[in-house]
């Protein structure tokens, strides 16, 4: 009787990757929890830092409305039509009308040389020192000195090296003459077809910054620029037209005007010093007005800084306070005891009463609570009327409200400023309370990674051993296995000769 053979497949086939495989990741589940621990940690010191970062914006706000020029600010403006002079303002200027009247500007000190061309650069040297040019590295034969404002500069006229002639040219001269560091700016002006002065000009306007001439060499003698006593002819108010002499067409003045009659000098056309918390910059002999009134747009824009701040760390708590029934979820800091004090806190003390002047509330100048928004963040909204009418009738009674003395550099100790800058400070600062939570969740972090990689550790070795413990046993099976072949190849050869 023929028999169809033996069934012996449950002796192999295992997945044993499988099997390694889901008892690690069962044996890592420990692991799982703590990644999940760490993860919430992490979460919750972001969000205590961009927490104190929105709380430190509060503070930061309140440092511009405790300054008294914030709420005593000015600002200066002048007839559209007059252009003898222009206004810019720190800010701080004394209310007022100011009669300005410009009798002259401040100018710079001109000299010019005789018209001259190259070769007649050389040609007038050459006369002067009956010798060509020489140069030792250091000084040459062509020297001169400026002094300007009390220091003398030695100008060493030195030739480039690119000009092909035998002697410095024009603009050789012009360039020796501003690396100098004299207080001078040469320039070269033709004034004619191939025909050219050398201007001296001091870079500084007022009469402090005229030029003195040096000649050793009889360089500017030579070239014009002094007379042949050595002096320097004075052209300012003619005007010179001679090509063949050269001097002074510009004197070096301080400018004159006067403020409301009082008279002021000044060697420069940018003057901070007359009126105050007003720079003028003159431009032209002429008369007209500066009106400094008060800028209520200063105080306006930090109190709007102060509410924004505010509510966006309000926002923020909230946010991380919140929990939705209908979806279940939930806040990152949902319960903390510590923010939730800071919420109630903050929303206290700007309803409290603050200041000692005649405004005891923010509601008396138009800041109040959304109440559309109440019981979640509980914004601050502005009524800029309202803010705007009581800053007029009263500045200083709504500056001591905020904490600022109206008039004086320094606050009051009091006020808004006072009341919130004096808790804020030892919650943000660093170091301080929120500083401490997040270090101590640092710290935690810390803790639980280091838990973690042990355990990693531990899981590898775990895996290793059942990795060789199930290669072991795959090894014994693939050895019954090839018994098994064995036993069912000579089986079945024994049946077949039995037929």
């Amino acid at each position: 009787m023929a028999v169809s053979g033996i069934n012996l497949s449950g002796l192999s086939g295992y997945d044993f990757s499988g099997i390694i495989e889901a008892m690690v990741n069962s044996y890592k589940i420990p692991q799982a929890r703590m990644e999940d621990q760490k993860t919430e940690l992490t979460t919750k010191k972001s969000a205590w830092q961009e927490i104190n970062t929105k709380l430190s914006a509060v503070d930061t706000a309140l440092d511009a409305l405790k300054k008294s020029t914030t709420w005593n600010a000015t600002t200066a403006t002048t007839p559209a039509n007059q252009t003898y002079f222009t206004v810019s303002g720190s800010g701080a200027g004394v209310q007022g009308l100011y009669n300005v009247n410009i009798s002259q500007i401040a100018k710079s000190e001109t000299d010019v040389s005789r018209e001259l061309t190259n070769s007649s650069l050389a040609a007038s040297m050459y006369a002067a020192l009956g010798t060509a040019y020489s140069d030792d590295g250091t000084a040459s034969n062509w020297d001169f000195t400026l002094t300007v404002n009390g220091t003398e500069k030695t100008v060493h006229v030195l030739k480039s090296g690119t000009t092909g002639g035998a002697e410095p040219t024009l603009q050789d001269v012009v360039n020796s003459i501003n690396r100098s560091g004299a207080g001078v700016k040469a320039s070269l002006i033709q004034t004619s077809s191939g025909n050219y002065r050398i201007a001296f000009n001091s870079t500084q306007t007022g009469a402090e910054n005229a030029i003195t001439f040096g000649d050793p060499n009889n360089f500017l003698t030579a070239i014009g620029v002094l007379n042949a006593g050595g002096e320097v002819d004075d052209y300012s108010g003619t005007g010179l037209s001679d090509p063949a002499l050269g001097g002074k067409i510009q004197n070096a003045q301080d400018a004159a005007f006067t403020v409301n009659g009082l008279s002021v000098t000044s060697a420069s056309n940018t003057v901070s010093t007359a009126i105050q918390g007003v720079t003028l910059t003159l431009n032209a002999a002429g008369e007209s007005t500066v009106s400094v009134n008060a800028d209520s747009d200063t105080a306006l824009k930090a109190v709007k800084t102060f509410i924004e701040a505010y509510n966006g760390a309000q926002d923020l708590i909230a946010k991380n306070l919140a929990y939705d029934a209908d979806t279940k979820t939930k806040g990152t800091l949902l319960g903390d005891s510590m923010l939730m004090s800071i919420q109630s806190t903050l929303r206290q003390k700007v309803g409290s009463a603050l200041g000692t002047g005649a405004y005891k509330f923010l509601s008396e100048i138009g800041i109040g609570t959304s109440s559309a928004d109440y019981g979640k963040s509980a914004s601050l909204v502005l009524d800029e009327t309202k803010f705007t009418n009581a800053l007029t009738a009263d500045p200083e009674g709504v500056a001591n409200l905020f904490g600022a003395a109206y008039g004086s550099e320094w606050g009051t100790g009091g006020g808004l400023a006072a009341e919130i800058g004096d808790y804020l400070d030892p919650l943000t600062k660093y170091g301080g309370v929120i500083f401490d939570k997040t270090t101590g969740y640092s710290d935690q972090i810390k803790s639980i990674s280091d838990r973690i990689a042990e355990f990693e550790k531990r899981a590898e070795t775990y895996e290793e051993n059942l990795t060789k413990k199930y290669a072991a046993l795959e090894a014994t099976l693939s050895g019954l296995n090839s018994q098994l072949s064995w036993l069912t190849a000579q089986t079945s050869a024994l049946y077949s000769s039995s037929d």
